[in-house]
C-alpha cells in the first residue's frame, strides 16, 4: 500500500544550551491518499502533534553533528468512495511515530549548511479496514537524505530536506529566532 499526505506545522524550540534543544509542534494533515486493494482511501484535514530534542555532539568550524529524538502523533479519516450505488465509507486513522537520527554537515560562509541525514523509527497504525480494526506499521523504518539550511538575515533562516531512500519526504520551512 502506497501512502501519500501533506501538513503544515508550526514549532518552538528552546535551546537551554549552545549544543541542546527541545522541540514542541503542531498543526494539521491537509489531506492525501491511501492506496489499498480495495482502491484509493482520501485523508481528511486532521491534526497532527510532535515534541523533540536533539543534541549537537560535535560542534567545529568545518563539521557539525547532531543526534535527534522525536515522537509524533496525527489523527485523521480516511474515505473510501462508494462503488456501484454503494455509500462512502469513512474510518479514523491515528498514527504514532518513534524516531531517532544523525545529521552531519558543515557551514559554509557563516550562512550555508548542507548536511547528510540518516533516521530510524517505528511507530503503530490503528486504522479500521474493511469493517475489522487493523493494527500496521510504517513500509519502511528508515529514511537516508540531505538538507540546506540557509540564513537569510541574523535571525531568519530557510531550510530544505529530501528524502530519496526509505520512507521519502520532502520538507521545507522557515525559521525565526527570538
Amino acid at each position: 500500500m502506497g501512502e501519500t499526505r501533506s501538513s503544515l506545522v508550526a514549532s518552538l524550540a528552546y535551546h537551554p544550551t549552545a549544543r541542546l534543544t527541545y522541540q514542541l509542534a503542531a498543526g494539521g494533515t491537509l489531506g492525501g491518499r491511501l492506496q489499498t486493494p480495495l482502491g484509493a482511501q482520501d485523508f481528511s484535514s486532521g491534526v497532527t502533534a510532535a515534541t523533540g530534542a536533539s543534541y549537537r555532539i560535535v560542534s567545529t568550524p568545518a563539521l557539525f553533528t547532531v543526534l535527534t529524538a522525536n515522537l509524533s502523533f496525527s489523527r485523521e479519516r480516511t474515505t473510501l468512495a462508494g462503488m456501484n450505488g454503494m455509500p462512502d465509507v469513512s474510518a479514523s486513522y491515528e498514527a504514532f511515530d518513534v524516531r531517532a537520527g544523525v545529521l552531519v554537515g558543515t557551514t559554509l560562509w557563516k550562512m550555508l549548511s548542507p548536511y547528510a541525514v540518516a533516521r530510524v523509527f517505528g511507530g503503530p497504525v490503528y486504522w479500521t479496514y474493511q469493517g475489522s480494526s487493523v493494527t500496521g506499521t510504517d513500509a519502511h523504518h528508515y529514511q537516508l537524505g540531505a538538507g540546506l539550511t540557509l540564513v537569510v538575515a541574523h535571525r531568519f533562516s530557510v531550510f530544505a530536506e529530501g528524502i530519496p531512500v526509505g520512507e521519502r519526504s520532502a520538507a521545507a520551512g522557515a525559521a525565526f529566532a527570538f
